[in-house]
């Protein structure tokens, strides 16, 4: 920039140089004509046309007795050089040229320019020759940062995609790839993050797998398990003392969480295998309520918990899979009897949503309540809020409830969310569609 500066401003102030040296040749061409035909009165029109250019003070032509024959002030005319010497601009500087008439010097032409004007023009020419610097400047730097921030972006990408990568697989998404862009370092280390995704998706089938089949082959001896001992305590012939019906009612509740246990983790199986399968057709809420509750009527009874049932009579009926239903219930009474306290309360509400033509299903417990920060997240999979409060006497959960039940709702095309305050309990909603009473359908079973 600097070598461009100082080569502008010496090529500006060559180029008045030579335009002022043209002017003296020509003024000095004109007045050899002029004094070759004895014709002053053509210089003395050359000066007015000399007098009106810009940078231009003075002109005159003076013979050899140094007597100024024109001259662009008129007062000087015929006047000794000496004369004009004493009174010529100072800030003007001359150059002349000699004049010939034929071979024989006849004098000289000699103009003025002022300095204050070549100054002023240098000065401008300057400032463009500034502005184009600038500019040149301007765009060298944006070119600068462009290249640097697209430089920037081909090197990081690589790393950013390795970082969304980690992210989802920490999430989860054991099918998240990334791209292999180069063969170097970052290459190789991509190579080998999807080799690593690879891994674990096998492994995570393989556990899957085994769990389906541990879980399948639990339910049957669990089923049994639990039908004995239900026929024991209700068989007047078992002869049991009181004792003996605790321990029996000890084991029957636990056969029962830990069938919805299993029936959770075989469910979940299912979801990831893309297996689920529901069949629907119209079916009474009160009806899915019903196997709910006396499933764990003996689980409330031991633990005191009062469970209220709060349905409107004039509900409409469901369109629905009525083990899905009794499934997302089971969870959601599971989840209100466990963080109920002794002594505590559980509602189940039924109301019909007339604006959106479904029935609104509320499940609401006087627990310790959900801290705000985990809501968001309940419905994922093996998420655990940090509340306290669960009964120690009861199964401690996997996470898989909430989100099985979420997946169930999303099936039937409804919705589920929770309202939950610290100290006053958690109220779970779910809604499903309602069977039109146009619906030819709705009166079959």
């Amino acid at each position: 920039m600097l070598v461009v500066f100082f080569l502008g401003r010496h090529v500006s102030v060559a180029n008045f140089e030579e335009v002022q040296r043209q002017q003296v040749r020509n003024f000095a061409a004109v007045a050899e004509q002029a004094l070759a035909v004895s014709d002053t009165l053509f210089m003395v029109n050359y000066l007015k046309v000399l007098n009106k250019m810009p940078g231009v003070s003075y002109a005159y032509v003076s013979n050899v007795e140094d007597v100024i024959l024109v001259h662009s002030d008129r007062k000087f005319i015929y006047k000794k050089l000496e004369e004009w010497d004493k009174v010529k601009p100072r800030k003007s500087f001359e150059r002349s040229l000699p004049v010939f008439l034929s071979t024989r010097y006849a004098g000289q032409a000699c103009m003025g320019f002022s300095r204050t004007y070549l100054e002023e023009a240098t000065l401008r020419a300057v400032r463009g020759i500034l502005k184009i610097i600038l500019l040149i400047a301007v765009g060298g730097i944006a070119l600068g940062f462009l290249g640097a921030w697209i430089l920037a972006m081909f090197i990081t990408r690589p790393i950013r995609d390795l970082a969304a990568g980690s992210e989802e697989l920490s999430k989860g998404n054991l099918k998240t790839r990334i791209a292999v862009y180069s063969k170097d370092e970052l290459g190789d280390l991509a190579s080998r993050f999807n080799q690593t995704a690879e891994r674990l998706q096998e492994l995570d089938q393989l556990k899957d797998q085994f769990i389906s089949t541990v879980s399948h082959d639990l339910r049957s001896p669990l089923a049994a398990i639990k039908m004995h001992v239900e026929r024991l305590l209700r068989s007047p012939k078992s002869h049991l003392d009181e004792d003996q019906k605790d321990k029996l009612q000890v084991c029957y509740r636990a056969t029962a969480r830990l069938s919805i246990f299993i029936n959770n983790m075989l469910d979940l199986a299912k979801i990831k295998a893309g297996k689920m399968e529901c069949q629907f057709y119209p079916i009474p809420l009160a009806v899915c309520v019903d196997s709910v509750l006396e499933l764990f009527e003996s689980i409330a009874q031991h633990r005191r918990i009062t469970i209220s049932l709060n349905l409107d009579p004039r509900l409409p009926m469901i369109r629905a899979d009525k083990q899905r239903v009794e499934q997302i219930l089971s969870n959601l009474l599971s989840n209100a009897l466990k963080f109920t306290p002794e002594g505590g309360k559980a509602e189940i509400l039924g109301r019909y949503m007339e604006g959106e033509k479904m029935v609104e299903v509320a499940v609401a417990d006087t627990g310790p309540g959900i801290p705000p920060e985990d809501l968001p997240n309940l419905f994922n999979r093996f998420y655990q809020s940090g509340k306290t409060g669960a009964s120690s006497d009861l199964v401690h959960g996997t996470g898989l409830g909430l989100m099985i039940a979420k997946q169930a709702v999303d099936s039937h095309g409804g919705k589920i969310w929770v309202e939950s305050e610290l100290g006053r309990g958690t109220t779970f909603h779910f809604a499903l569609p309602a069977v039109s009473p146009k619906d030819p359908s709705a009166g079959t079973d």
